[in-house]
């Protein structure tokens, strides 16, 4: 119901990209507008073993078929794709294993790509040292 002052304001909070329009009851719609959301993607890290982590995280909506999830080690310079995998379709969680032969402190991210569903999602930053 739209007030005195004929302004109606409502939060919008789709997990999906989604278009909105308002419509007053009998009369034209407004013109549609597009709201882009990106995935939603965690990333968590734990050391297994000498150079060895697993990385592993969620990502959602979960997706039929699963969303692939590219893993990148951040530089000055760019992004350097060091492993990917596939989340579970239902939950979408996903897990890898990463055996590193370098040492050094490093930042890395998860990324995913765009759909009819979503946007392209990036994680967290996860700072490791490796040694």
């Amino acid at each position: 119901t739209v007030g005195a002052s004929g302004v109606v304001t409502w939060a919008v909070r789709p997990l999906t990209n989604t278009r909105l329009y308002a419509q007053t009851r009998g009369g034209a719609a407004t013109p549609q507008r597009v709201v882009n959301v990106a995935t939603g993607l965690s990333l968590n890290a734990a050391r297994t073993d000498v150079g060895t982590f697993v990385f592993s995280g969620r990502s959602l909506p979960a997706r039929s078929g699963g969303l692939i999830i590219s893993l990148y080690r951040l530089t000055k310079t760019g992004q350097i794709l060091t492993a990917q995998t596939r989340a579970d379709a239902r939950s979408g969680d996903w897990s890898l294993t990463r055996r590193f032969t370098g040492t050094g402190t490093f930042d890395f991210v998860v990324r995913t790509g765009s759909d009819l569903q979503n946007v392209a999602g990036t994680s967290n930053t996860r700072r490791l040292a490796i040694s």
